[in-house]
């Protein structure tokens, strides 16, 4: 990892994986908050839908409990307790709007006739249902029946008098759960409370989430002590799908890329240091003392000038070891082989040349000081003595 070219390659690397590893989250982020976004507006405006339907069949039990109330016939048969007729009317007003049940009670609240038979698991309630549309009459009531509850409007039957009071309500069950969610195409959960405590009426949703895992939204809840509550719920799972579609999308062209940029980054790195490497490679033959090679133009312009300096270096080290070579062989003033020449070239020739061999001895007197002084030059004797030798 000392290397120039795994730091380039490291640093390349390094700067695409920050890169992307920043766009990545940027992006992601966004992607996730904008689908949330989406999801939440969309249990938003399912919730609109919800509180239509339930508008709906507020307006269907009003308006059915206050005909079958005002009718003159039905307050006839109140009156007289006539209990074959009122039964008959309420069925019949029953079967007109698809009514869960009606029941009609009298001023003391006791049942005078209902289409359900399970309405008595709910007398405890009914006073004080009663009570409180005394007080409020047409508004809706919530009210726990059998398994699952009703949605319930009230109304007096008078005479002029109240002689009784007639009630009209719909299941609020699985099968509203049902069809809430064929309408808005998002799971519901129905969820009946009263004095602080809450019971589930139905749900779409297959499995116990927790509440972590689901995107909910509170489409409705009817007023009153006893209320109901209409719960819209979408899965994170499902919700953040396109957000993983994306993130799987971009994880994958990162990978791709991070492939790219390595094979580029290891181009680039042998391409950059490519120069380095002959230069390096120069430096070794000058330190093994070959100074022949001269570096080729680079085109780059800064090795073009370092390679320049190597080749003037090259050539001033090769000029100044023959300088060395020539005053370790020669005389520096004459130019003529000193001691070490000389026993050099005897060697080489001893080597070279079999059989005898001549030598002769030259002596010049005073050469030493010419190169020492600075006055006229000395007068210098020359003796010559050749000898003729035979070596051996």
């Amino acid at each position: 990892m000392h290397s120039f070219r795994h730091k380039i390659l490291l640093f390349l690397l390094g700067l695409v994986v920050v890169t992307q590893t920043v766009t990545l989250f940027a992006v992601l982020a966004r992607t996730s908050s904008s689908v949330q976004a989406r999801a939440i507006a969309q249990l938003q405006a399912s919730g609109a839908s919800v509180r239509q339907l339930i508008r709906f069949r507020d307006a269907q039990l009003s308006s059915g409990v206050g005909l079958l109330a005002a009718d003159f016939g039905f307050r006839e048969a109140v009156a007289s307790g006539d209990k074959p007729t009122i039964l008959s009317a309420v069925q019949n007003q029953g079967r007109r709007i698809d009514a869960t049940f009606i029941a009609v009670f009298d001023t003391d609240g006791q049942v005078v006739a209902a289409t359900s038979s399970t309405l008595g698991m709910a007398r405890g309630a009914l006073p004080h249902i009663l009570a409180e549309d005394a007080d409020a009459p047409g508004r809706p009531h919530a009210l726990l029946l059998g398994n699952g509850a009703i949605q319930l409007y009230v109304a007096p039957v008078k005479a002029p008098e109240i002689i009784g009071w007639v009630a009209m309500g719909f299941a609020v069950d699985a099968e509203l759960a049902q069809e809430i969610r064929a309408i808005t195409g998002n799971n519901v959960s129905l969820d009946y409370e009263s004095r602080g405590r809450a019971r589930r009426l139905g749900t779409t949703l297959t499995r116990e989430y927790e509440p972590s895992e689901l995107l909910s939204h509170r489409a409705l809840q009817t007023a009153g002590s006893s209320a109901l509550i209409v719960t819209l719920h979408e899965p994170m799972e499902l919700v953040l799908r396109p957000y993983y579609d994306v993130r799987n999308a971009l994880v994958a062209i990162g990978g791709v890329a991070l492939l790219a940029a390595t094979l580029l980054a290891m181009w680039l790195g042998r391409l950059a240091v490519r120069p380095v490497d002959r230069l390096v490679a120069a430096a070794g033959r000058i330190e093994a003392g070959d100074y022949t090679v001269a570096l080729g133009a680079e085109r780059e312009r800064e090795f073009a000038r370092l390679a320049a300096g190597f080749n003037a270096m090259q050539s001033r080290i090769s000029e100044r070891e023959q300088r060395l070579a020539t005053a370790a062989f020669r005389d520096d003033l004459t130019g003529l082989p000193n001691a070490a020449g000389t026993e050099r070239a005897l060697t080489r020739m001893l080597r070279n040349t079999p059989g005898a061999a001549s030598a002769l001895a030259i002596e010049v007197r005073g050469l030493r000081d010419i190169g020492t002084t600075h006055r006229p030059a000395p007068r210098v004797g020359v003796c010559l003595r050749a000898t003729a030798l035979r070596l051996r």
